[in-house]
């Protein structure tokens, strides 16, 4: 087993089976190529497509598991004096 999909695998146990179904069906619409995820199927993949793969289930769970805190910032940010005017020009290098 490459290490990619080992990554693959790990990171699989972290999603749905409907987020598998709808990363086979976004990766399928990208690539033009119908893709399964067992490990079988994962070991005939070719790199140039494993990589993009792994990268896009990483995506998806790094989503997922980290969520900003919206309503934290806004009330960190909401009592503070924020700039107010904007100004538009060029930005001068200190060594000119």
């Amino acid at each position: 087993m490459r290490f990619e999909e080992y990554q693959i695998n790990q990171w699989l146990e972290n999603i749905t089976a409907e987020e598998q179904a709808e990363i086979k069906r976004a990766f399928s619409m990208q690539y033009n190529v119908d893709i399964g995820l067992k490990p079988e199927e994962l070991a005939s993949l070719d790199m140039e497509l494993l990589l993009p793969l792994r990268d896009l289930i990483r995506g998806m769970v790094l989503t997922k598991t980290n969520k900003p805190n919206m309503q934290g910032a806004y009330n960190s940010l909401r009592l503070r004096k924020l700039p107010r005017k904007t100004e538009f020009g060029a930005v001068k290098d200190s060594d000119e």
